[in-house]
């Protein structure tokens, strides 16, 4: 055996280097808080909305256990689901990739128009005083306020 060190491997050039991010703006934090608090209210409305449907109050009264499973394994698979959509816009945004900003302009979009059916639907028939009501206002709110800071231009230099 030798006494000689080793020879250094040649490792290969990397073929595209990441230039440097730009830093965060202050325009892009707002974006990130607006985020977080249309989930909190996303999570918040889809809750109240299937806990004061009239279908949990009039339920039958036999099959209550199953009953409760299927209440409990549906609003837990819809918060993974509404969890995930909002990860996948949350997270590309925080290291400021572009892609994340354009689903979440699809998805903001997606959800204001959801709301506004939701509400013509409510006019056209009536099923009394809904709590969601309120939270899908509040989200609405959040939404659009998502989308007017989304179109800032600190927005748009902070991605890449």
């Amino acid at each position: 055996m030798s006494q000689q060190p080793h020879a250094p491997r040649a490792h290969a050039p990397r073929a595209a280097a990441r230039p440097p991010r730009p830093p965060a703006t202050a325009d892009l934090r707002l974006l990130l808080r607006l985020t977080v608090a249309s989930f909190v209210l996303a999570l918040l409305g889809s809750a109240v909305g299937f806990l004061t449907a009239p279908e949990q109050t009039t339920g039958p009264a036999a099959g209550t256990a199953f009953g409760t499973v299927v209440l409990v394994g549906s609003l837990a698979l819809g918060a993974g689901v509404v969890t995930g959509l909002y990860a996948l816009v949350y997270f590309p945004l925080r290291e400021q990739r572009e892609w994340g900003w354009i689903l979440g302009i699809v998805f903001a979009s997606m959800a204001i128009l959801s709301t506004l059916a939701n509400a013509v639907l409510l006019l056209v028939v009536p099923a009394g005083a809904s709590a969601g009501l309120v939270t899908g206002a509040l989200k609405a709110v959040v939404d659009v306020a998502w989308l007017v800071v989304a179109v800032r231009p600190g927005v748009r230099t902070a991605l890449r």
